[in-house]
């Protein structure tokens, strides 16, 4: 008998900061309705064979590549996290059957490429890559992103910041490319996306003001602190003139 035999469903189940190495497929063999918590233990690979609705979290483990059927079947899931583990490389067709997912956390992963597998994901609205290998931006993988809102590619090799493969993500209102190598932003990168609110581009190498910048009607906050920008032109004086934060 597995732990949970005679269980139908339950809301939740906990088994975070323990020493599992690994599940037997068998173990959760019920409805999860809400979410799956199984962060920071010791497994090697997704677990299978569970019915879950809600979130997964698998951050601070020791998954290594992720396959075409590590979720296979969680239609339902809405949130994802991964973060923290070894992840190098995962395959085209591994997020296939995450119709429903909103919110992708990749970070703290051993990847040098945006995964192809994002393409899938075309109701997601957060996606958080910090702490990989990321060198660019450049795989056109992430044109179905249309409802994507967040942006995150902290702490990468980023040297020019090309979004050209997010120009679908017409409501993005939040990105933020901190402590990369940022020496410049490609023209019209930052324009693609008319509701953005919030930039974050401290810790980088640039050293120019983005006068892209100028027309972002949208544009709350910007945050470009240690870097190497030198004196700021008079151009920028409509982002004074509306008030926005730096």
């Amino acid at each position: 008998l597995t732990p949970f035999a005679g269980l139908v469903s339950v809301a939740y189940i906990y088994m975070g900061n323990n020493n599992l190495a690994r599940i037997p497929n068998a173990t959760f063999s019920l409805q999860i309705r809400q979410g799956l918590y199984l962060n920071n233990n010791q497994l090697t690979q997704v677990p299978q064979g569970f019915q879950l609705q809600s979130g997964l979290d698998l951050s601070g483990n020791k998954l290594g590549n992720i396959t075409d059927q590590s979720f296979a079947g969680l239609t339902e899931i809405r949130f994802l996290a991964l973060a923290d583990n070894a992840i190098e490389d995962v395959s085209s067709g591994a997020f296939s059957d995450l119709e429903s997912l909103a919110y992708l956390d990749l970070s703290g992963n051993r990847m040098s490429a945006l995964p192809a597998a994002v393409a899938h994901l075309t109701k997601l609205t957060t996606l958080l890559l910090d702490g990989n290998f990321l060198s660019n931006l450049s795989a056109p993988v992430a044109l179905n992103l249309q409802g994507l809102n967040s942006l995150s590619v902290d702490s990468n090799n980023l040297t020019r910041l090309d979004l050209h493969a997010f120009q679908a993500s017409h409501n993005l209102s939040s990105l933020s490319a901190r402590h990369n190598n940022l020496t410049g932003i490609v023209n019209g990168t930052l324009l693609l996306f008319p509701q953005l609110e919030i930039l974050k581009l401290e810790f980088n190498a640039l050293s120019e003001f983005p006068l892209q910048l100028v027309d972002l009607s949208s544009l709350l906050a910007v945050t470009l602190h240690d870097n190497a920008i030198r004196p700021i032109s008079p151009l920028l004086a409509p982002l004074f003139e509306r008030r926005v934060s730096f």
